[in-house]
């Protein structure tokens, strides 16, 4: 396995996991009792999130198809989105008590 697929692979899973961690978020704050204040601020919240993944998934594709010039910078570009993403979340999450 090449470098680059390595590479890949990783960011997948990390991907995968951010996913699995939103999903989880947005199930507790399902299930918790609040405020239609607390409510209106947790949907902007994870509604922001969730449009960050499907930027990150842009990123993540455009990575894939990417040629070995634009490789390195694309590859930085998105393993930082994707600590900026997971920081976020667990901001969310303990905003949210879950």
């Amino acid at each position: 396995m090449s470098n680059r697929e390595a590479t890949m692979d990783k960011l997948d899973a990390r991907v995968e996991q951010t996913e699995a961690e939103l999903d989880r978020l947005k199930a507790k704050a399902r299930s918790a009792t609040k405020s239609e204040d607390q409510q209106s601020e947790i949907d902007a919240d994870l509604a922001s999130l969730e449009k960050r993944k499907g930027e990150l998934k842009e990123q993540l594709a455009e990575l894939r198809e990417s040629g070995s010039v634009a490789w390195e910078d694309l590859q930085q570009g998105v393993e930082s989105a994707v600590d900026s993403l997971s920081k976020s979340l667990k901001s969310a999450a303990s905003r949210f008590g879950a």
